[in-house]
């Protein structure tokens, strides 16, 4: 991509003499990005002292976690989608000084998100064991899972808020 920005055959032409280091949107950014990215590092330490605790259940409870981690990031997508979403609109209307816009785009993907996290958590509270059974077979990892789904589905939709709102 940057081979071909810099080679002259695109419609944008970039040359070096045109980058230019501005110290102060760096910063900005920065300020901006370094919560985020501190929250995003506590969620990880605190993922990685849960395996810990779950490894010490054996090897099947490690396969069970495994297998929710991945679920959980299935229903995950759909909630960034909006997230992501609900973003660059509130950005847009606040930017245009529209603050009811984007208070309205905010409820309107916040419902939404509730409405399909709420449903991906029915499913997967419901059919728990028929999910990880695509996994895993064995009746420890299949017991486990169901398990660890019927506790956290019900708070997917939990997740979606959180998602949006943030």
């Amino acid at each position: 991509g940057l081979f071909y920005l810099f080679s002259g055959y695109s419609i944008i032409r970039i040359r070096l003499s045109d980058i230019r280091i501005d110290l102060s949107i760096i910063k900005n950014v920065l300020r901006i990005a370094f919560p985020s990215m501190g929250r995003m590092s506590l969620n990880s330490l605190s993922r990685i002292a849960l395996m810990r605790i779950v490894t010490l259940f054996g090897t099947s409870a490690v396969a069970a976690y495994g297998i929710g981690l991945r679920l959980d990031m299935l229903v995950f997508l759909p909630g960034l989608g909006f997230a992501s979403a609900v973003s660059t609109m509130v950005g847009q209307n606040i930017g245009a000084n529209n603050h009811e816009r984007a208070e309205k785009s905010t409820s309107i993907a916040l419902w939404y998100n509730i409405i399909i996290m709420s449903f991906l958590g029915f499913i997967f509270f419901f059919l728990a064991k028929e999910i990880i059974g695509i996994f895993d077979k064995s009746y420890s990892v299949l017991h486990m899972g169901e398990i660890y789904l019927k506790v956290v589905a019900p708070t997917y939709f939990l997740l979606g808020v959180r998602l949006v709102i943030g």
